[in-house]
């Protein structure tokens, strides 16, 4: 899957790639600066997550994910990571978790969604994380599961491209 959006003077393309053989996907954000002065750019990840069996998820989001804890842990090359696992026995017994990190490094984090979109996205029309100069790296849960990175700033010459990569490994216990 891939779109491509262009802003007055940042190009940006992004690619979801799923692994070929493991439970696992990337998203890499290609940034290209197409104005005349430099640009310090950051890309902004949230997962929203359902590790649940499908009909649990489909039956009450909401309860699901009270289920779900979400450990941000500090990594010295990738930054932040955020490991989430389902607390609440599915089917056979299995607790599904997921890992999400920054290849390039994540610079902040967040683990609700409260803290991604705030309370007037649906007034703004924008999460407020697009809003404020960083995710808050503070670990919160209330019913709305995500885990939500910050990469790294880059900072773009004119002509210049970057690519900034998130990935995600799923285990189903």
């Amino acid at each position: 899957w891939r779109i491509a959006v262009a802003q007055p003077s940042l190009e940006c393309t992004t690619t979801l790639g799923l692994h070929p053989g493991k439970s696992g996907w990337a998203w890499r954000v290609r940034l290209r600066n197409t104005g005349s002065v430099p640009q310090r750019v950051d890309v902004l990840h949230a997962q929203d997550l359902g590790l649940a069996d499908e009909s649990a998820v489909r039956n009450n989001e909401a309860y699901i994910s009270q289920y779900l804890d979400l450990l941000p842990v500090a990594d010295s090359q990738l930054g932040h990571v955020v490991l989430a696992r389902q607390n609440q026995s599915m089917a056979g017994g299995r607790h599904p978790w997921l890992g999400v990190a920054c290849a390039q490094g994540s610079a902040a984090y967040c683990t609700d969604g409260w803290q991604f979109f705030g309370a007037d996205h649906r007034l703004t029309g924008e999460p407020a994380a697009v809003r404020s100069p960083g995710l808050p790296s503070q670990r919160l849960q209330y019913e709305f599961a995500l885990a939500g990175l910050q990469s790294r700033p880059v900072t773009l010459a004119p002509g210049a491209t970057a690519e900034i990569m998130f990935v995600a490994a799923y285990a189903e216990d």
